[in-house]
């Protein structure tokens, strides 16, 4: 008991002190939780804009492409009735993923956790918006998470792993099942260098730690290392001390099994780390 609260004592300071806007709405959303889905799409839109040293009008842009592609929305919202639920374990901030993505132009992105491969999904949309060379190479287990006395299954029955991605994009993904700590150290010498490393995996601190330290040589000058869930534990905020990079905060809604909507009493944050040139 006593590691989880100065766990979290340490990760509260740090967002504090490099993001105080998130601890904002971090508050806010007991008061107002309807506000949420605005405060923090302005939240992130700011965030974004200091990552990846742009205009708004470029963050903006890469926004309202992804709002304007009919045919993914409809894809995504046929994923979800599929499905029968919203939730899949996947990143709170979809759309700044893509946007992320669109923006870095990356050749190389490298993800630990797949399960329906909503996240997925949306790096692969970007990539191929991109036209470039882009690929995404994923790590995955299949795996059951307990949310408070219920299982919140990753995979709905009879679904294979990235079932939610669109069968166009698939020539750009390839999937590696496995351990991360037993196929990702391959992966990275393989590959050399990655652009983007997101985790999404087991939220542990022994294996959030083991893969930002395995991935952190490989990634690009300018390149990003994305957390998710990064107040689970102070893994995040100890690396980022380790490595001396002041984090950056994005904040989204958590979908919880139980009440399979958007829950503004469970907010996500996701960490994002720029590689100094």
């Amino acid at each position: 008991m006593f590691d989880r609260v100065t766990s979290l004592t340490q990760f509260y300071k740090s967002a504090l002190r490099y993001a105080p806007h998130t601890l904002k709405i971090w508050a806010l959303h007991k008061l107002a939780p309807q506000t949420i889905p605005l405060i923090t799409r302005n939240a992130n839109f700011k965030v974004l804009r200091r990552v990846m040293m742009s205009s708004d009008e470029s963050v903006n842009e890469y926004y309202h492409n992804l709002e304007r592609d009919e045919a993914f929305s409809t894809h995504i919202l046929n994923v979800y009735r599929e499905a029968g639920r919203l939730n899949f374990g996947q990143l709170a901030c979809l759309p700044e993923l893509y946007v992320i993505t669109r923006m870095l132009k990356p050749t190389a992105v490298v993800e630990t956790g797949v399960a329906s491969g909503m996240s997925s999904a949306f790096i692969l949309k970007a990539l191929e918006d991109n036209r470039g060379n882009g690929h995404l190479y994923s790590i995955d287990l299949p795996e059951k998470i307990d949310y408070e006395d219920s299982i919140a299954v990753m995979l709905p029955s009879g679904k294979k792993i990235g079932w939610a991605i669109p069968h166009q994009y698939e020539k750009r993904w390839s999937l590696i099942l496995g351990k991360s700590s037993d196929v990702l150290p391959s992966l990275l010498k393989r590959l050399g260098a990655v652009d983007i490393f997101l985790h999404d995996s087991d939220h542990s601190y022994s294996n959030m730690m083991q893969e930002f330290t395995s991935v952190w040589s490989s990634v690009k000058p300018k390149g990003l290392l994305i957390s998710d869930d990064v107040n689970r534990n102070s893994a995040f905020n100890n690396f980022s001390q380790k490595i001396g990079l002041k984090p950056f905060y994005l904040i989204g809604p958590r979908v919880l099994p139980t009440l399979n909507h958007p829950n503004p009493q469970a907010l996500s944050l996701i960490g994002i780390l720029r590689k100094s040139i």
